[in-house]
């Protein structure tokens, strides 16, 4: 009887809630840049005075569809000037010119695919390091000062001695410069999160900015501001990726709701940064972050709201037919009717749902005649769970 007078309650709740309208998505940061091309690159303005220690670190990420060997970051004048950082899905190099020369340090190193790797090249004047995740890959005794002139500088591909050296393929999170030596012993626990700045900071990039902008915002203060797409003729601009591309695959849809669903604990998916990763993170990537599409109208946008299961910015009798069809099924996802994170499909899915319904993308409210189509499918709902049982 009981269970029979909850259901009642919540068919009540969902034709009452049709009357709301939905709110609007808001915009995000990315954190990461994907660089697809071999002239994919960032002109950085200034030099970088270093003298007798530096580390270069950054944070990158390989996939089977985007691995390359190439330039991270170079700092280069014909004979007076070359600071290399150089990765590849197999290999990690570093070069300070004037120490060591003409001899580039590198390793070589199969990095795990779809993994981020912390990847750092120090120098403290007496040796010069290579480490890769928080490890010591290599090492080798060196001393002088490093060579300073004004010069050119890039993140990716550089234009140097006629021709385009390529850059590295993959993924950058965050890339930072220093002139002090970070990481001297066998092993260290590698930093998680955005690389932060200090009084020892050259460069800091942590590619926060939005889609579309086409500069980079240098955290150290030092003004070393980055312009994607420019140095070179032939320069290209590496893609900002979306926090809520969770598969990298260049778009935000029901695969990346899905991976976050089965992740609920990793800090690795924290997107709304507050320490943890729980059914907050859900919603800011349901809410704010994924994209979704209108058949048959051309309509498309970004935030839709929890229950649009056919992810077309409308939460209406469609996605309550997909959770009928569904409800009691076990470790399903989002696209079958699946709304939190627990392992069945079931009432209080269909509650998330009541309490959305008649959300649109627009903001638009619907046609009372939907709140007639909802009673007759929740009835149905209800009618099939209680021959179930």
């Amino acid at each position: 009887m009981s269970r029979h007078i909850s259901h009642s309650y919540l068919l009540l709740a969902v034709c009452q809630v049709v009357v709301l309208g939905g709110a609007g998505p808001i915009s995000a940061a990315t954190g990461v840049l994907l660089f697809d091309e071999t002239t994919d690159t960032i002109s950085v303005a200034g030099e970088t005075p270093i003298g007798s220690a530096v580390t270069y670190e950054a944070r990158i990420r390989f996939t089977d569809t985007y691995a390359g060997q190439g330039s991270l970051y170079n700092e280069w004048k014909f004979l007076d000037e070359d600071k290399q950082f150089n990765v590849g899905p197999a290999m990690l190099a570093g070069f300070n010119f004037r120490i060591n020369w003409p001899n580039v340090q590198r390793v070589d190193y199969a990095f795990a695919m779809d993994q981020w790797h912390h990847i750092a090249f120090t120098y403290d004047g007496s040796a010069e390091r290579l480490y890769i995740d928080g490890q010591l890959q290599a090492q080798r005794a060196a001393s002088g000062t490093v060579a300073s002139v004004a010069s050119i500088a890039h993140v990716g591909a550089i234009y140097r001695d006629n021709q385009i050296r390529p850059s590295f393929l993959g993924f950058l999170d965050t890339f930072r410069i220093s002139n002090v030596a970070r990481y001297t012993g066998a092993s260290f626990v590698p930093p998680t999160g955005d690389l932060s700045s200090d009084a020892n900071t050259l460069i800091l990039y942590n590619f926060d900015e939005s889609p579309g902008a086409t500069t980079i915002v240098d955290h150290s203060g030092n003004g070393h501001t980055g312009t994607l797409g420019a140095g070179f003729g032939a320069a290209t601009m590496p893609t900002f990726i979306s926090s809520g591309d969770l598969d990298y695959d260049g778009d935000v849809d029901v695969d990346d709701i899905d991976i976050l669903r089965n992740n609920m604990g990793n800090l690795a998916y924290d997107l709304d940064g507050d320490g943890d990763t729980d059914a907050d993170d859900l919603g800011h990537l349901v809410e704010d972050l994924v994209e979704w599409h209108r058949p048959g109208t051309g309509a498309s946008g970004v935030g839709t709201e929890m229950g649009d299961f056919n992810l077309d910015g409308v939460i209406d009798t469609t996605d309550l037919a997909i959770l009928a069809a569904n409800f009691g099924t076990v470790l399903g996802g989002w696209s079958i009717g699946h709304v939190n994170t627990d392992s069945v499909i079931d009432t209080t899915d269909l509650a998330i749902l009541a309490t959305n319904f008649g959300f649109v993308a627009s903001g638009e409210v619907p046609e009372p005649a939907t709140l007639s189509l909802l009673a007759v499918g929740g009835l149905a709902l209800l009618r099939r769970r209680k021959r179930d049982t």
